[in-house]
C-alpha cells in the first residue's frame, strides 16, 4: 500500500529520472561511438582546451596556439573550466572521450533548467515533464551535449539566464538578481554571441524596475535588508569577480583593437592567422561576388526552414538532415499552438508579463541570429549555408519549448490535452534517437 502510494505521489519524479536517464544513456552513445572530430568544430575546441590544461589561466600566443587566432582576447570560459576537469581524468580513457562525457552533465543541467523555467507557467506536472522530454529529444542538442563543445556551455547558461530574469521579475528577490549577472557574465566570458541575450535580459529587468517604480510598487527598504545575507554576499561577490573579468576582456579588445573580439590579423601577422581556420573560411567568403539574392522577406522563409532541419536533424563534419516532408508534423503542431494563441488571447491574462519577457526574449534573439548574422553572411557569400547552424537557436530552445506548450497547457481540456500530449511524445521520439539509429552511416561509428 506504502508502495502504491508513493508511486502515486511521485510518479513524475519517476518518469523525470527516465527522461533524464534516457538522455545521458543516449549522449553517452554519442561519446563513446562517433568518431572524433565528427562532432562540429570538436577537434578545434578540443585542442583549445589542451592549451588551457597546461597554463594556470590564460596561454600566450606562440606557434602552438596560432590555429586558435589571437587565443588570449578570445572568450575562453568553457576552454579554461574544461582544460583544468582534463586533469580529472585518471580512469585510463581517451582524453576527448572523457570530456565528451563530461558534456554531457551540461546537457541534464540544461534539461533541469527547462523544467524549472516551465515550472514558472505551470503546476501542471504532464506540461513541466513534456518540455524537459523535448528537449531531451531534439536530436542535434543531444548529439552536440555528447560531443567537445562551447555551445553546450552556452546552452547552460542561457537557460540559467532565463530563468532568473523570470524569477526576479516575478518575485524581486535579490538573490535571483545576482545569478543573472553571474550567469550572463559567466555566458560573455564563454561565447561572443551571448552578448545579445545578456543585453535583452539586462534590458528587461532593468524596465521592469522602472515600470513597478512608475506604479509606485518600490521594493521595501526593510524586506530588502532582510535579504543581505551570506549567499547574497557570495553571490554579489562572484558576480562582480565575473563583471571585471567580462569588462577586461570586451573593453580590453575595444580600446586596443576598435572591437569587442579582434580579428586575427590585428594581433597576428597574416602568414601566423593563415593557421587559423575561421580566419581561412572568412577570407574565402570575402572572395566570392553573390548575384540575384533573396531579399530578407524571402531568407526568412528559407531560414526557418534550415533552421528546423539543423535542429531536428545533425549538421557537424558529416549531416544526417530530415528532408522538408518529416517537418509537417512538427509544423502542424506549431500552427496548433500559434492558433490557440490567437483565438483565446484574454485567458494569457494570469502570466501576461511573464510571456510577454519570455517572448520579447526568445524573437528578439532569433531575429538577431536569422538577420544581424545569418542574413549578412549570406549577403557576402551568396551561401543560404553557410555558417546557419541549428545549434545556434539552442540558447532559447527552453523558451521556445515553454511558449510552445503553454496554449496547450491553458486551453485544452484533460482528454484533449493527453491524445495532444502523446502524439507530441510519438512525434519527437520517431524523429530523435530513432531517425538517428536507423540512419546511421558506419563511417559515423568509431
Amino acid at each position: 500500500m506504502v508502495n502504491r502510494l508513493q508511486l502515486k505521489n511521485n510518479w513524475h519524479r519517476y518518469l523525470f529520472a527516465v527522461i533524464i536517464g534516457l538522455f545521458v544513456l543516449q549522449g553517452a552513445y554519442f561519446a563513446l561511438r562517433i568518431k572524433f572530430e565528427l562532432p562540429p568544430d570538436e577537434g578545434y575546441h578540443f585542442e583549445f582546451i589542451k592549451q588551457y590544461s597546461e597554463v594556470l589561466y590564460t596561454p600566450e600566443n606562440s606557434p602552438e596556439t596560432y590555429q586558435f587566432g589571437p587565443i588570449n582576447h578570445k572568450p575562453y570560459l568553457y576552454h579554461f573550466l574544461f582544460g583544468k576537469l582534463l586533469h580529472l581524468n585518471i580512469f585510463g580513457i581517451e582524453d576527448f572521450v572523457f570530456i565528451r562525457l563530461l558534456n554531457i552533465f551540461l546537457g541534464v543541467a540544461t534539461i533541469i533548467t527547462t523544467y524549472k523555467i516551465t515550472s514558472i507557467f505551470t503546476k501542471r506536472k504532464t506540461t513541466k515533464l513534456l518540455s524537459a522530454f523535448l528537449i531531451a529529444n531534439t536530436l542535434m542538442f543531444v548529439f552536440l551535449s555528447g560531443s567537445i563543445n562551447y555551445d553546450n556551455l552556452v546552452n547552460l547558461l542561457a537557460a540559467l539566464s532565463i530563468l532568473f530574469t523570470l524569477k526576479f521579475t516575478k518575485s524581486r528577490e535579490l538573490r535571483f538578481l545576482l545569478l543573472f549577472i553571474s550567469t550572463a557574465c559567466a555566458g560573455v566570458l564563454t561565447k561572443i554571441s551571448f552578448i545579445p541575450l545578456a543585453l535583452t535580459l539586462g534590458l528587461i529587468i532593468s524596465m521592469d524596475i522602472i515600470f513597478s517604480q512608475l506604479k509606485n510598487l518600490r521594493i521595501n527598504p526593510i524586506e530588502f535588508k532582510k535579504q543581505i545575507n551570506i549567499l547574497n554576499i557570495l553571490l554579489f561577490a562572484t558576480s562582480m569577480i565575473l563583471i571585471v573579468l567580462s569588462l577586461r576582456l570586451y573593453i580590453g579588445n575595444f580600446l586596443n583593437f576598435g572591437g569587442f573580439e579582434p580579428s586575427c590579423d590585428q594581433v597576428l601577422t597574416q602568414e601566423q592567422c593563415l593557421n587559423d581556420p575561421i580566419y581561412t573560411r572568412a577570407i574565402e567568403g570575402q572572395s566570392t561576388q553573390p548575384e540575384n539574392l533573396m531579399n530578407p522577406f524571402e531568407y526568412f522563409f528559407r531560414w526557418y526552414f534550415y533552421m528546423q532541419q539543423k535542429s531536428l536533424g545533425i549538421l557537424a563534419h558529416q549531416t544526417m538532415i530530415k528532408p522538408l516532408k518529416y517537418l509537417i508534423p512538427y509544423n502542424i503542431l506549431i500552427i496548433l499552438s500559434l492558433f490557440l494563441y490567437l483565438k483565446h488571447p484574454k485567458l494569457i491574462k494570469q502570466d501576461r508579463k511573464l510571456l510577454i519577457y519570455l517572448g520579447i526574449t526568445v524573437i528578439s534573439y532569433l531575429l538577431i541570429l536569422a538577420f544581424y548574422q545569418n542574413y549578412q553572411t549570406y549577403l557576402a557569400t551568396g551561401e543560404i549555408g553557410r555558417a546557419l547552424q541549428g545549434r545556434y537557436a539552442f540558447p532559447v530552445l527552453s523558451g521556445v519549448y515553454m511558449l510552445f506548450l503553454y496554449p496547450f497547457d491553458k486551453y485544452l481540456n484533460k482528454k484533449h490535452r493527453l491524445i495532444l500530449y502523446i502524439l507530441i511524445t510519438a512525434i519527437f521520439l520517431w524523429g530523435g534517437f530513432f531517425f538517428f539509429i536507423t540512419n546511421v552511416p558506419g563511417s559515423w561509428l568509431r
